[in-house]
């Protein structure tokens, strides 16, 4: 059984989701207070904004975005771009 269906979760999980964008879609530059996020690609090819640096993610990569830092993600292919988000509270 989930622990969500049990109404517990880890003391410092947020959230853990599945986002499709497609093409040209993007989540604009942000900063994390208080959070920490992961990325991980599971299809499609995007650029990552890492505090200012442009960095290409394919599937099979990861991205972190630690407490106070800032980042984006664009989808810059032509198919929709799948990537699991995870949020911890920090």
């Amino acid at each position: 059984m989930l622990s969500e269906e049990l109404g517990e979760r880890p003391a410092h999980y947020k959230l853990m989701t599945e986002i499709e964008y497609p093409p040209g879609s993007e989540l604009g530059y942000h900063q994390h207070v208080g959070t920490s996020e992961i990325y991980y690609i599971i299809e499609g090819d995007a650029i990552y904004n890492d505090n200012g640096t442009e960095v290409a993610l394919h599937a099979g990569d990861t991205a972190i975005c630690p407490d106070g830092s800032w980042h984006a993600i664009k989808n810059v292919s032509d198919k929709p771009m799948r990537f699991l988000a995870t949020i911890i509270n920090t």
